[in-house]
């Protein structure tokens, strides 16, 4: 018998394979989310286990590039990654927010892992299709 996504086994306490619910719950949580510590703890109180959260960082990143002298480039609502600006969100994403996020959801109780993917995997990215003259 194969098992749905949404299920997975356990053993029982005579050892038998059962199926039991998983949640499969992908919640994105975007930067100002995570400068509102109240917003934060709403979101971790309603995760279930299995629940998997992601995050962005945009006014983050914007704000450490400002500091740094570097103003990001904006066409039509959508930010110009450049080396630096990849550099920048590297360190704000995989760095700052990643570790902060981590320690508050474990602070609220929640089992949490920070994961990233290496910076070489981040660079494969080409044109969106919207963008591109056909």
């Amino acid at each position: 018998m194969s098992e749905s996504p949404s299920m997975a086994s356990g053993a029982s306490a005579d050892g038998a394979d059962t199926p039991r619910s998983i949640s499969q719950t992908v919640v994105k949580l975007g930067g100002a989310v995570l400068a509102n510590p109240a917003a934060l703890a709403a979101v971790f109180g309603g995760l279930a286990p299995g629940d998997v959260v992601v995050h962005g960082g945009g006014p983050q990143a914007t704000a450490l590039a400002r500091t740094l002298g570097h103003e990001p480039t904006v066409v039509a609502g959508r930010r110009v990654t450049g080396d630096l600006d990849l550099d920048i969100a590297l360190y704000v994403l995989r760095g700052a927010l990643n570790a902060r996020l981590v320690g508050a959801a474990r602070g609220a109780g929640v089992r949490a892992v920070g994961v990233s993917r290496r910076p070489s995997s981040t660079r494969g990215g080409g044109r969106r299709m919207e963008d591109q003259k056909i």
